[in-house]
């Protein structure tokens, strides 16, 4: 189509795409820079915006009409490459391939992993060499030689603990070699099978997540007017009348002042992080350790008291609050401190709040906002799904809508079918796809109507299954598999695919650029994408540069299957039943099902603490549109307990209270006036992120070592 979709803007977008995808992990684990990626306001992304809006556009203009980008064509760029930014780091390739290599690195050296034997619950074809061992798997033994045993053995230490250990040092760089598997070649042959299984169900999930959203974006945007203030900045950034050269908001001198003042702070300080004996420094952190020190039972049994008393303020945290409702900014501004006076009066009336427990209500809140999502859109989406599967319709569905809706679904019933190729019964595949869907929905829900730019969860679709069900009635192999999935996709949803998304169909939107065909754009640009984060991702690590040691959490996965496994293997006959039952259930089966649901023995404060989420988010989004007066945001339930709710608190509380005032002392014309100041805040910091990060690179590759590590965001 004329003006949206030419070659030079599909094509900008996917070569800006695959070189973030390229470049964010060895950014991040090698050079060791400020993250490419990080949160929602991805510098890779709004840098390269900002440099191709202020210098690189005006310039093309000048060379020739043809080379001239309008301002739909930019925002098919931006929109592919936010997409991309889902992809090569924490939103899903920083943890795939640990994920499939850590247990049988781990299990060398822990004694209960081996007496459990945990690597036997795992599916061969899921990991790498199928994490062969002689003895893992008696009768694959059987089958073979003992030279070729100890050629699949080598073969499967060295792709697993190559991955995690390195196969090189010090200043030496492997490459590829697809045929080979020597121990000086990366072992790309090892994980080829795997990814027959791996490779579809993600292009599946990637192009699942963005029809969700091009499905709920319309009912959002149109219909519940939510405010996107990501998606608000980036037009912002982007837009430029006709006549002009740039954007409206870079003609403001107010802009410009905060722009250079953020600069400048961030300029002394990274001087000052280089050279600390010879530079000043200007503080942006506080820590109140004398007046912690008088409260020493509050700090102990407090959860994340530690965020009360000590903090770092964020320029563009304290500008997003200027932007977004006043009880939303206000209420990320006492998040730490709900949780920490709550959980301090409950251990006052004796009951210890842990985190399995944050986790459970976490996991409730998250179905307590899909529940009023449902039902405030309850017309629109019954509406869309009548549409998608042939029914008539009294009110016509928004253009692509319908489309989106019936591959969403198509997509969905894909994943469900592999889950259970890969070994799930149906309603086990079920449970996992659901859940991690209703948490990318709902991490989409906050950034669109908060501008929280970093979220984190404090729950995995496994834990709250676990928790509901126990491991008897999962089974150690339904355990492994449904674990991975859950841990893959939610470990630390700090990057979700959704999330990008949603702000790019947004700026789509706003610059009538047609969603459908925009999200099928991106659906294929997405799959190059996969492929070239993945190989990243193998090159760092196989070089020994990745020391990315966050991963090893997931550790616990597999602990619970080994306790379950030597808990269970006390009654030999139940124990016998229970891995019958497991690895032979299939598709479905009533006998197993009618067996799961006679062992079944959950923690007995999950339903308790899944209620109160769901009901405390219910309640505060009742009176939220029922009474005008009323200033707590769910926001609070979605958030608590995570590193974005802690670390900018008292920067968005800031915010809440300069916006209060400007409007009640200015009014509304100083408000609006006062936009591109703040602006210039937010804009300020992703400049200096940015150059930061381009001088680290280039201090790497040039002198050979890791530059001083100064984060403008949380790392």
């Amino acid at each position: 189509m004329r003006n949206y979709f030419t070659i030079k803007s599909v094509g900008l977008g996917a070569v800006g795409a695959l070189c973030i995808c390229a470049a964010a992990y060895p950014n991040d684990f090698l050079v060791r820079s400020n993250f490419m990626v990080g949160n929602y306001l991805p510098i890779s992304v709004y840098g390269a915006l900002l440099v191709f809006v202020l210098l690189v556009r005006p310039l093309l203009a000048r060379l020739s009409p043809r080379l001239v980008f309008s301002n739909r064509e930019t925002v098919v760029v931006a929109a592919i490459m936010l997409a991309a930014c889902g992809v090569p780091t924490s939103g899903l390739m920083r943890y795939f391939p640990a994920l499939a290599t850590g247990p049988y690195t781990y299990s060398v050296t822990n004694q209960q992993w081996q007496d459990a034997n945990v690597l036997h619950y795992m599916p061969a074809k899921l990991v790498p060499e199928g994490w062969y061992r002689e003895g893992r798997d008696p009768e694959l033994d059987a089958t073979l030689s003992p030279e070729e045993r100890r050629e699949r053995e080598q073969r499967a230490s060295l792709a697993c603990e190559g991955y995690s250990r390195g196969i090189v040092s010090g200043r030496r760089f492997i490459f590829f070699w697809p045929t080979g598997s020597g121990p000086r070649q990366i072992p790309l042959r090892s994980w080829l099978p795997m990814l027959r299984y791996w490779g579809p169900f993600l292009v599946l999930f990637c192009i699942f997540i963005v029809m969700m959203m091009v499905v709920v974006q319309p009912q959002w945007s149109q219909n519940e007017l939510l405010p996107y203030p990501i998606a608000e900045l980036t037009v912002a950034m982007i837009h430029v009348e006709e006549g002009r050269n740039w954007p409206a908001m870079f003609y403001r001198r107010n802009f410009w002042v905060a722009f250079g003042a953020v600069a400048f702070v961030h300029f002394v300080r990274v001087v000052h992080a280089w050279f600390p004996d010879t530079m000043i420094n200007i503080p942006l952190e506080w820590r109140l350790l004398p007046i912690r020190n008088h409260f020493p039972n509050f700090t102990t049994h407090a959860m994340q008291s530690w965020g009360l008393f000590s903090g770092r303020f964020y320029f563009a945290a304290f500008a997003f609050a200027y932007f977004i409702p006043t009880e939303v900014s206000f209420s990320l501004g006492i998040t730490p401190f709900v949780l920490a006076f709550m959980t301090y009066f409950l251990w006052t009336w004796g009951y210890r709040f842990n985190y399995e427990n944050l986790a459970n209500s976490g996991a409730g809140a998250y179905l307590g906002m899909t529940f009023m999502i449902l039902v405030l859109g309850r017309h629109y989406y019954w509406n869309v799904l009548r549409s998608a599967l042939g029914f008539r319709t009294r009110t016509p569905t928004p253009r692509g809508v319908r489309a989106a809706c019936r591959v969403f679904l198509l997509a969905y019933v894909g994943l469900i079918a592999l889950a259970v190729v890969f070994g799930l019964s149906i309603y086990m595949a079920v449970l996992v796809i659901t859940g991690v869907g209703v948490m990318f929905l709902v991490t989409a829900r906050i950034i669109a109507e908060t501008g929280s730019f970093f979220i984190q969860t404090v729950w995995k679709p496994f834990d709250v299954i676990f928790g509901l069900l126990g491991g008897r009635a999962m089974g150690p192999y339904t355990m492994s598999v449904l674990g991975v999935i859950s841990n893959l996709f939610c470990w630390d949803p700090r990057e979700t695919l959704s999330c990008f998304v949603i702000n790019g169909l947004k700026i789509c939107e706003r610059e009538h650029v047609p969603r459908l065909r925009m999200a099928g754009i991106v659906s294929a640009v997405l799959v190059p994408c996969l492929a070239v984060a993945f190989l990243a991702n193998l090159w760092v690590n196989y070089n020994g540069r990745g020391s990315d040691r966050y991963i090893l959490r997931g550790r616990n996965l597999f602990r619970r299957v080994a306790t379950v496994v030597l808990r269970e293997r006390a009654e030999p006959a139940r124990f016998a039943e229970l891995q019958r039952i497991d690895r032979g259930e299939g598709i479905f089966s009533l006998k197993a099902l009618g067996f799961r649901f006679r062992n079944i023995a959950g923690r007995p404060s999950c339903l308790p603490w899944l209620a109160f989420g769901f009901g405390a988010v219910v309640f505060c989004y009742v009176m939220k549109l029922r009474y005008n007066w009323w200033i707590i945001h769910p926001i609070i339930f979605l958030v608590w307990g995570n590193g974005g709710g802690i670390t900018f608190s008292a920067s968005f509380l800031a915010g809440c209270l300069v916006k209060h005032l400007t409007i009640r002392c200015g009014g509304g014309r100083v408000y609006q006036n006062l936009k591109p100041m703040f602006m210039g805040c937010i804009v300020g910091e992703i400049g200096m992120a940015a150059l930061i990060m381009v001088f680290n690179v280039w201090y790497y590759f040039y002198y050979g070592v890791n530059p001083v590590r100064y984060f403008i965001f949380p790392a």
